[in-house]
Order: structure tokens, then sequence, then C-alpha cells
């Protein structure tokens, strides 16, 4: 970890997946709203990881992954807040998935 702290042990994490149209933004303006909604999402409880995606077919996805259900839930109210209130290329996700995470290595 960047801070030299030993890392956390996790028994179950849960993960949403979004799933965005992309809306002609650039690649810097996609990134720079990544890095806010990281941020963003980071300083929330049960905060493992957030992650946005570009696919080759145009499409978008971001990954935020939590301790808990519920802290999974609450990040995913706090960037659908910011999301509403901020002109960005993100707007609501087509689609999102949510689960417990099965299977996981390297985080």
């Amino acid at each position: 970890m960047a801070d030299g702290g030993p890392r956390r042990r996790v028994e179950v994490m849960h993960a949403s997946l979004g799933r965005y149209e992309r809306c002609g933004a650039s690649q810097a303006e996609l990134v720079q709203v990544g890095r806010q909604l990281a941020r963003l999402v980071s300083q929330a409880p049960g905060f493992i990881s957030y992650a946005l995606l570009e696919a080759r077919d145009g499409m978008l996805a971001t990954v935020s992954v939590f301790e808990t259900e519920a802290q999974l839930e609450e990040a995913d109210r706090l960037l659908a807040d910011w999301l509403a209130a901020h002109a960005t290329p993100l707007a609501r996700p087509l689609a999102t998935l949510r689960g417990e995470i099965l299977v996981q290595k390297g985080m």
C-alpha cells in the first residue's frame, strides 16, 4: 500500500459494475472525471478499489469494490448523486450489476 501500512484481509467483498455509453468525450476528459470519482469514492467507508474502463466498442464501465454490501450501496448512491449534480461525460449507467465477489486475486 502507498502508506506503507499492512494490507487488510477481507474475507468477503462486494462489487458493482456500471456500463455507460461513451458520449463523445476525449480520453483526457474521461480520465479527469474518473480521477474525481475515484477520489470521491475512496473516502467512503469500506473502500477497496475503483476503476474506470474504456472498452473497444466505445462503451465505458466502472468497477467499485467494497468490504460490505451496505458500504457498496452507499458508495453507489454517492456516485449517482455526484454524477447527477455535475456535467460529465458519464450519465446514468445503462446497466448496473452488483454482487459478492467469489474469487479474486491481487487486491
